[in-house]
């Protein structure tokens, strides 16, 4: 038990605790006693003959045993700039309060990252995107639970080539209007592979991805190839592809027929039917025969 004397113009400040783990409960009296005494003067002489009056107030009060504060510090995350990967994971880690408490980890972003387990630090990847993990530790004994912490991980986009790029056939040999196609193997992403020209005047591409190709002309046929990123993967660095487009063949065809018992002196007159190339035919002879232009002239037997 403390006590105080105080005057009548004293303020009087009263600290009350509960012993004990937290909760714990307990009670506190307090008195206050005071006094008036009659008759007194402020002559010294007379200290003491008056009659003095004493009061007494009784309070008393329940208490309770509060916790101690503890914080969660240092939240880090390893690798610190984790890249996407389907079912990656990255460490979370954080320093503790002082209770033996264990940590708990929950994502708030789930659509990019999810922890399987609240009382294990692994964290799984689910897209590219800021990752925010939150850290709690409940009270126990003397501690309260500690004020909730978080910590924003930016999980970057994930790299994505493109590979096996090839042409069916793998030697096209020209012809007018005909086509090959061309195809790839793309990344992960959820972009198409797409195909276009960088020689139009050998080949064009054509259909919903540009995998037809058309050959305008025989010669070096240049093909690039492009996939594009999205949410989670970067675009894929593109790849050329060149393929020969070889001539094409052709055939003459004769439209007339020669005589079967050619006379000396007589003449036949050819005509063709020329292949699909621009050159015109030309026509030559061998024998008892001379050409003149397309007119033969039989001149001996």
């Amino acid at each position: 038990m403390t006590q105080a004397i105080v005057q009548s113009t004293d303020r009087l400040s009263v600290r009350m605790t509960a012993a004990g783990n937290k909760g714990n409960t307990g009670t506190a009296r307090l008195t206050l006693r005071s006094g008036q005494t009659m008759g007194e003067t402020t002559d010294t002489r007379t200290w003491g003959n008056g009659a003095t009056t004493m009061s007494e107030t009784i309070a008393t009060f329940k208490l309770t045993s509060t916790g101690v504060t503890q914080n969660i510090t240092n939240p880090s995350a390893s690798p610190a700039l984790p890249v996407y990967a389907p079912n990656g994971t990255f460490i979370v880690s954080a320093t503790a309060g002082a209770s033996n408490s264990a940590l708990h980890y929950s994502s708030q972003t789930p659509s990019i990252c999810t922890v399987p387990d609240a009382t294990n630090n692994n964290v799984t990847t689910q897209g590219a995107g800021d990752c925010i993990i939150a850290f709690d530790q409940a009270g126990v004994d003397n501690y309260d639970a500690a004020p909730q912490v978080t910590l924003t991980v930016p999980i970057a986009k994930a790299a994505q080539s493109i590979s096996n790029a090839k042409t069916t056939p793998a030697s096209p040999v020209y012809a007018s209007g005909g086509t090959f196609q061309i195809s790839a193997t793309g990344g992960l992403s959820t972009s198409p592979v797409t195909f276009s020209s960088t020689s139009t005047g050998v080949c064009t591409t054509g259909s919903s991805n540009g995998s037809i190709v058309t050959m305008v002309s025989a010669g070096t046929c240049n093909l690039s190839v492009r996939q594009a990123g999205d949410n989670n993967y970067d675009a894929a660095p593109s790849v050329a592809k060149s393929v020969l487009v070889g001539l094409g063949t052709q055939t003459i065809q004769f439209t007339s027929s020669p005589p079967t018992t050619p006379k000396v002196g007589t003449t036949y007159a050819v005509t063709t039917k020329p292949g699909p190339s621009t050159q015109s035919v030309t026509l030559s002879a061998m024998g008892s025969c001379t050409l003149q232009d397309s007119t033969v002239n039989f001149d001996a037997v």
